[in-house]
C-alpha cells in the first residue's frame, strides 16, 4: 500500500535523499533520553527515514522496557541503550531486547550501545570478551558524558586518547564505531584525524567518517547541523506543543554554525 506523506515530510525526505547521495549520511537517530523525543516524534522519524536510511533510537536505559515496545512497534532499523557501563548491564539489555521481540513476535532490529563513562571506559575488555557483546552491531562514543565523568571538556587532549585508545580496541572487535558528544566546525578536522572511528554523529545525523568525509569534515558536518536545524523548525510546525524545547535546540544548533550559515546548500 502507498504512503502518502505530508509536503514538510516530502522536503525533508528529499533533503535526506541529497545528503545521503551526496554528504556522507548513513543514518538518522533520535530517542527517548537526551533527545527527549515521545512516540509520535520517533514516529515521524520514522516517516521521513523510511526507505531512505537506517533509524536509530536511543532509549531511556538498558532496561527501558515501554521505549523498546515503542521501537519495535514502529521497526526502527537499530535500537541503542546509554549508560552501559558493566557486562551485567549489556546483558541486562540485550535479554530485555529479545524477550520483547519473542513476546511481540517482531523482528530483531539491530542493537547498539553508548560508552559515555570512564565506568564503561574501564570495563570495556571485559564488555568485549563477553558473549552478549557478540549481538552489537554498533558502540557509540558519547564524548559529552564521557568527558563530564572524568571532569575534562570534550576537545581535552586526555579526552581524546581515551576515545582513541577504546576505538582501537572496539575496531579490533570488528565492531562498528561512532562518535559523538559537542561536535564542532573549528575542531572537526583535527577530531577526525585523531579519532579512528567509522562514523561521527550528532544528535539527530550519522556521518561516514571515509575519505571524502576527511578531506572536508567541515563541510559534512554543517550541511548536517543545518539539516537538523530545518528539521527542529519543522518539528515546531507539527507538534507546536513542543516549539519552546526544539527552538532551543535551534539556538544551539545556530552558535554552532555561526555566520556561514547563510551559504548552505540546503
Amino acid at each position: 500500500m502507498k504512503t502518502f506523506y505530508t509536503q514538510q515530510e516530502k522536503e525533508l525526505r528529499n533533503d535526506l535523499v541529497r545528503l545521503k547521495k551526496e554528504d556522507n549520511i548513513v543514518a538518522i537517530k533520535t530517542g527517548t533520553e537526551i533527545e527527549d523525543m515521545g512516540k509520535e516524534e520517533i514516529r515521524f522519524f520514522r516517516r521521513i527515514s523510511e526507505n531512505i536510511l537506517p533509524l536509530i533510537v536511543k532509549i531511556g536505559g538498558p532496561e527501558a522496557r515501554q521505549d523498546i515496545r515503542v521501537c519495535l512497534d514502529l521497526r526502527v532499523d537499530c535500537v541503542l541503550s546509554p549508560m552501559i557501563e558493566t557486562v551485567y548491564a549489556l546483558r541486562n539489555f540485550l535479554e530485555s531486547i529479545l524477550e520483547i521481540a519473542e513476546e511481540k513476535n517482531a523482528a530483531l532490529p539491530k542493537i547498539a550501545m553508548n560508552l559515555e563513562s570512564i565506568t564503561a571506559y574501564s570495563n570495556l575488555d571485559a564488555m568485549i570478551d563477553s558473549t552478549a557483546f557478540k549481538h552489537l552491531y554498533q558502540v557509540t562514543i558519547g564524548r559529552g558524558d564521557f568527558s563530564k565523568s572524568v571532569h575534562l571538556t570534550v576537545d581535552d587532549d586526555e579526552l581524546t586518547a581515551l576515545t582513541a585508545n577504546a576505538l582501537r580496541k572496539l575496531k579490533r572487535s570488528g565492531i562498528v564505531t561512532s562518535v559523538g558528544g559537542g561536535l564542532k566546525l573549528e575542531t572537526i578536522a583535527k577530531t577526525s584525524s585523531k579519532l579512528p572511528t567509522d562514523r561521527f554523529n550528532s544528535r539527530h545525523m550519522v556521518l561516514e567518517r571515509n575519505k571524502s568525509f576527511q578531506k572536508n569534515p567541515v563541510k559534512y558536518l554543517f550541511n548536517a547541523l543545518l539539516f537538523e536545524k530545518k528539521l527542529y523548525e519543522k518539528m515546531a510546525l507539527i507538534f507546536p506543543e513542543r516549539k519552546v524545547f526544539y527552538y532551543k535546540r535551534i539556538n544551539v544548533i545556530n552558535n554552532r554554525l555561526g555566520p556561514i550559515q547563510a551559504v548552505s546548500s540546503l
